[in-house]
């Protein structure tokens, strides 16, 4: 029996002999905003599926909110939005071995390019042209974007440290310059700390 509007629970004379499960539905104080609520809908639903009344062996709302809360982190590494954006020119921080894989990806069309990495040192990354066409690291302390193109090698890799310029030109020939501004390696000695770089870029507008 569900009681609403009844409290004091009274039952039919064809019924009351029986002596039925009752959860009141009631509102104690017709005043106050104090509606029944998530109680007697667990009650009602551990009745329907045969659970004991006790609870003592029910794992408690904090911890199912804990546990949602862990599924929901994991997805969002796996979500590809978290590892590209739309914009020209910004930085970020990229966890690379959080990724589904390890390119984060920036701009859109003809203006799009990808930046593939895996650790090299304590200090450098190797980057890839796997998902472009050509990379390259600028060796020399001057160069504008007009001699970018001179420092592309033929190579499937480069080793980027920190503080070197890294050019990417995508497939429709485009250019592209990411600064290196730093490199984490895996540390997992004391508090865990993922792999990482962190990284500023700029589609170069004259390419």
């Amino acid at each position: 029996m569900l009681f609403k509007g009844n409290p004091g629970k009274q039952l039919p004379a064809w019924l009351a002999d029986k002596e039925p499960k009752g959860f009141p539905f009631n509102r104690d104080e017709p005043n106050v905003d104090d509606f029944p609520g998530s109680e007697q809908i667990e009650d009602l639903w551990r009745w329907v599926g045969g659970l004991p009344a006790n609870r003592d062996s029910e794992t408690p709302i904090a911890t199912l909110r804990e546990r949602a809360a862990r599924l929901e982190r994991q997805a969002l590494k796996g979500e590809p939005s978290q590892y590209r954006s739309p914009a020209l020119r910004g930085q970020t921080r990229f966890r690379f071995a959080d990724a589904p894989e390890p390119v984060f990806r920036w701009g859109l069309g003809i203006a799009e390019f990808a930046l593939e990495v895996s650790q090299c040192g304590a200090d450098s990354i190797y980057v890839y042209s796997d998902p472009i066409k050509a990379v390259g690291v600028v060796r020399s302390e001057e160069c504008d974007d007009s001699d970018l193109e001179q420092h592309l090698t033929p190579g499937r890799t480069v080793v980027a440290r920190v503080g070197q310029i890294v050019v990417l030109m995508n497939e429709h020939g485009r250019l592209a310059v990411v600064e290196i501004l730093e490199v984490q390696q895996e540390q997992t000695q004391g508090p865990y700390i993922a792999p990482h770089v962190t990284f500023n870029w700029r589609v170069v507008e004259t390419s």
